[in-house]
């Protein structure tokens, strides 16, 4: 992500609580996933816990995609 972006990000963040949600949102999944991805041993559910959250990573960086898009065509 270049300085731009993220002073874009910034910026809408501090204006926008749904966006700021939304970025929250995605470090905690983000984090969510990293701590079950560092086990040494993973269970079948485990694993499946963990393709749910990045999907829901995904989903929720698509939101904040969309945003940002929103938010640079209105510039």
């Amino acid at each position: 992500m270049g300085s731009d972006e993220q002073e874009l990000m910034e910026s809408i963040k501090q204006r926008d609580v749904g966006f700021s949600r939304l970025v929250d949102r995605h470090s905690e999944l983000d984090e969510s996933i990293r701590n079950l991805e560092c086990r040494t041993h993973i269970s079948t559910e485990e694993e499946v816990e963990i393709r749910r959250l990045k999907k829901l990573k995904l989903q929720t960086k698509d939101e904040m995609t969309q945003v940002l898009k929103q938010r640079r065509i209105l510039s």
